[in-house]
This record gives structure tokens, C-alpha cells and sequence, in this order.
């Protein structure tokens, strides 16, 4: 439903009619009734309302002063259109809302006066309190450091707040009692991957395949679809168009091209048949799949008990979507090896976190995994060319580098 303009409206008083404007239930003097000046104060007044996502005027009086939940709300009707991608909203639009939920709790009714560098160490206290990593806490911050900007740029902040409130320090490694480090992403070894995809689906195995032998990323292979291939050579090329580099500084028109090679392109070619558009990798077929293997590994005979897909849901609350996210994927692969590698008992508490740090993996460490590979194989500057990056210090960062290269150096020098 479409929100209307307010309008201009005529009152009477004895000097002759003039204009007012309401908006957010304060009633704006305009001049006199139909003068240029009064329209024109108008179209600004309405102009900036619509600017603010019709929350607020971009100034606060003594009067009427803006409080934290209308600089919020404006932030979030803003983030709706802004953090989407492929016509869809990205997971940095509810990240957004997380955080302003948080910060709301505290201080939504305070006016944009109050809040200061005091408060904002009072929301990122919810964080800490919340056992949140150092990083992530930092990273929460600088969300709430960006929607207080962005308010700056909508005069809806005042400036001198955010620039106190910039001049807080982020928190510092080991520096903060209770606040631990996030751990690091690493390769996962490839004998624990070729263990755990024969308990996969179909679909869920050639997932992990292609991204393993193309080191793609978890989205890229989500979103593959048979007519962004192009299939006129003897390696295929995958450009995406939406990949996590672009836009920023420096890579606005940056290419990424995932390369698939003989192995990959026997694997992808079955799902080939669909139209262009039309995502390789369903998961839909992957829960028709997991029914169908349920049904043939059922205990009970077909003759006793239910019969097949009797007791299903006739109006489910969530059916499988067309396209997979990456956050399903991630799950959907770290369930199987969960099931595959069952946590051993009589373990420590820090003995079962490297259990299931090793062994209930995610796909985003393929990519390390199949880096430090490449590195081995071809050198640092082909893991480079694979992986997309612009800099070799990214790449270092994904392949770890070869130990057993320095015990033979060290075995010749030392």
C-alpha cells in the first residue's frame, strides 16, 4: 500500500488565509495560502520527509526533538532498498536489524542528543555480555558506526555525537576479560570430505565436487545456471556477476571467473538439460532424493505401517526453495558430516572442539582446502589466478603454506 504526500492545506485567520503542512504530527507554518513561497517550502518540507523514508524531518527542535527510533526506523526503511542483490536482500540487511534491535533496548525512546560515546559502549556491552568474539563485536560496532553516518548524511544525527562516537576504539586483541578470538578458517582435510560425501545426496555431493575442483565460493555455486557457462573452449568459464569483491574500493569493475576443467564438466553436464536461467542445483531435488534414499533404507516392511508419504504435511510451513542460499548449503553439508563422524566419548571440552573443528566441516573451507592444494602444485601466483584474488596476501590467507617445504630446506641448511 502506497503512503500519501501530506498535503497542502489552507487555514483562515483575519490577515488573510495561509498554508500549513503536517507532518509526523507536527504542523508546519508555510506563508501565505498559494505563494511561490509557500509552495516551494512545501516541495522541500515533503522532499525531505520522503528523503528520510517519511519518518522525520531531517532537523530537530527544542520542541520536537528526533529520538533514536525514528532515526532507526528511517535507517531500516533506507537498508530495504540499499543491501540487495539479484533482486533479492542480502544478509547484511538483517544483520542491520539485529543490530538495531539491540540498541533500541536500550535507548530507542533517548533523543539523538543523548546518544554519545557512553551510550554506544552501553550497546556494545549487550555484545560482550552476549559472549560474542572479539571480531564479530567489532564488526557489530561498525554497523552501528555506519547507520549513525548515514543519519549524519540525512542531518537526522548530529555531527559532533558521530564524531565522538567514531573516536571509539575498537576492542583490542586479549584486552578484554571474557571476550574470545574467533577461530580461524582453515582447510579441511580432504580425506575427511571424501568420507563424508558418499552419505550425501546426489545433489549434494556434485555441489561439494564442482566447488571443491573449481575452489569457488558456497554462494557462487548456488547461484550457477546453465547459461552463465560458456562452454565455446575446452575449460568452461563461469563469470559471476555478483561476486563478494565488487563494489568495493578499487574492484567496482573487477571479473571474477571460476574455471571448471574435464573432471568438473563431467559432472555438471547432466544438469545441463534445464533452462538457462534455471539454477544447476536444486533443493528440492536434494529433499526428493533424501525421501526416496528414507525409503529404501526403511526398516518396517511396505506392507505395515504407513505407506509412502502418507503422514507428509498436506500445507507445510516451508517447502524447498528453487535456488539454494548458502547458509542452507552450509547447513544441509555440516548435518551429513555430523552424522558421518559421530563425537567419540570421554573427550575434554577442548578435545571435542578440535573433534568437531576437524571433522563437522562447512563449505567455505573447500575453498582452503583446494588453495593450498594449487599452491603446492603450480605455485602461490597460480592459487592467485584461481581464486579470484587481487592481491597475493589475500591468497596467504586462503593457502596455507607448504610445512614440508621448509623441513626439506631446513634439513639441507640446518
Amino acid at each position: 500500500m502506497s503512503v500519501k504526500n501530506p498535503k497542502y492545506r489552507k487555514k483562515k485567520r483575519k490577515s488573510g488565509p495561509y498554508a500549513v503542512v503536517e507532518i509526523a504530527g507536527k504542523e508546519y507554518y508555510l506563508g501565505k495560502y498559494n505563494s511561490k513561497a509557500s509552495r516551494e517550502k512545501y516541495g522541500r518540507l515533503v522532499g525531505e520527509w520522503m528523503m528520510t523514508g517519511r519518518v522525520a524531518l531531517p532537523f530537530s527542535t527544542p520542541e520536537t526533538p528526533l529520538v533514536m527510533n525514528q532515526v532507526f526506523l528511517a535507517f531500516i526503511r533506507h537498508a530495504k532498498t540499499h543491501y540487495r542483490k539479484e533482486g533479492e536482500q542480502t544478509s547484511e540487511y538483517e544483520s542491520m536489524r539485529r543490530i538495531i534491535k539491540d540498541a533500541r533496548t536500550r535507548y530507542g525512546s533517548a533523543t539523538v542528543s543523548d546518544f554519545g560515546p557512553l551510550a554506544f559502549r552501553s550497546v556494545r556491552q549487550i555484545w560482550i555480555d552476549r559472549g560474542l568474539t572479539r571480531q564479530g563485536i567489532n564488526k557489530n560496532a561498525g554497523r552501528l558506526k555506519h547507520i549513525l553516518n548515514w543519519a549524519v548524511s540525512m542531518e537526522l544525527f548530529p555531527v559532533d555525537r558521530a564524531e565522538a562516537i567514531a573516536r571509539v576504539s575498537q576492542l583490542q586483541e586479549y584486552r578484554v576479560d571474557g571476550v574470545e578470538e574467533s577461530d580461524e578458517v582453515t582447510l579441511v582435510s580432504l580425506e575427511v570430505v571424501h568420507a563424508t560425501i558418499p552419505n550425501m545426496t546426489r545433489t549434494l555431493a556434485d555441489m561439494v565436487r564442482v566447488q571443491l575442483l573449481s575452489s569457488c565460493r558456497p554462494g557462487e555455486v548456488c547461484k550457477l545456471t546453465p547459461g552463465a557457462i560458456d562452454r565455446s573452449g575446452d575449460v568452461w568459464e563461469y563469470e559471476v556477476e555478483h561476486h563478494k569483491m565488487r563494489g568495493k574500493k578499487g574492484r567496482e569493475r573487477s571479473k571474477k571467473i571460476v574455471y571448471f576443467g574435464p573432471e568438473a564438466q563431467t559432472i555438471l553436464l547432466p544438469y545441463l538439460d534445464r533452462p538457462d536461467s534455471e539454477p544447476l542445483f536444486s533443493p528440492a531435488e536434494h529433499t526428493a532424493q533424501l525421501r526416496e534414499a528414507r525409503t529404501k533404507n526403511r526398516a518396517t516392511p511396505a506392507s505395515c505401517g504407513n505407506r509412502v508419504g502418507t503422514n507428509r504435511q498436506r500445507k507445510p510451513k516451508k517447502r524447498p526453495g528453487k535456488r539454494w542460499g548458502s547458509k542452507a548449503y552450509g547447513k544441509a553439508v555440516k548435518n551429513v558430516a555430523c552424522r558421518t563422524f559421530e563425537m567419540p566419548e570421554g573427550l575434554s571440552d577442548d578435545e571435542r572442539k578440535k573433534f568437531a573443528y576437524d571433522h563437522h566441516w562447512t563449505p567455505n573451507r573447500l575453498r582452503h582446502t583446494q588453495a593450498t592444494v594449487i599452491r603446492q602444485k603450480f605455485g602461490p601466483e597460480a592459487a592467485q589466478v584461481i581464486l579470484g584474488h587481487k592481491s597475493i596476501k589475500t591468497t596467504e590467507t586462503y593457502a596455507e603454506r607448504d610445512a614440508e617445504k621448509a623441513r626439506e630446506v631446513a634439513r639441507r641448511v640446518g
